[in-house]
């Protein structure tokens, strides 16, 4: 389960964070995005376990649909869907580079 939260400014440049979770722990993480201004809020899930350092993603909401594609530095690929909401007309789009921390029980 990963709830991420993202803003990105008018100048396409923001910051995202959150939490993943799995019978481990959790798993904070905040990091740097880039793409369609605005503020998205997403719930996923994956059948990938949380890789903890760093993390790079492209994800996408729109419809009510969350979807995310990225690559852990120490667990290869992964992918993620669930929903979401975007601020941008209804839909967000953006790029992740982020530090993932954990597992705390």
């Amino acid at each position: 389960m990963d709830k991420n939260y993202t803003y990105t400014s008018q100048y396409f440049l923001g910051i995202t964070f959150g939490f993943m979770a799995n019978d481990s722990g959790i798993y904070p993480y905040i990091g740097l995005s880039a793409g369609s201004p605005g503020f998205s809020t997403s719930l996923t899930f994956s059948d990938s376990d949380p890789c903890t350092g760093l993390n790079f993603g492209l994800q996408g909401t729109k419809w009510g649909l969350s979807g995310q594609y990225g690559y852990s530095l120490t667990g290869g690929k992964y992918r993620e869907g669930g929903s979401g909401i975007g601020s941008s007309f209804g839909f967000a789009s953006t790029g992740t580079g982020f530090i993932v921390f954990g597992p705390f029980k």
